[in-house]
């Protein structure tokens, strides 16, 4: 699976009137945090983190 294919996979988080989403790069070890607007096609990188880092970004 790709995030270019199911980019509405993982919430992470729900912010007031945006929801969140995580994606693990398993290669590096790292997530994708992002937002996915659906009906525009349209996809922000908020942050690439760690995962081993023991905390989440501040979003």
């Amino acid at each position: 699976m790709h995030l270019r294919t199911a980019p509405e996979s993982e919430v992470w988080r729900n912010r007031g009137d945006h929801v969140i989403r995580r994606w693990l790069l398993p290669k590096t070890g790292y997530h994708l945090y992002y937002r996915y607007d659906a009906a525009q096609k349209h996809l922000v990188i908020l942050a690439v983190w760690g995962a081993t880092r023991g905390t989440t970004p501040r979003l």
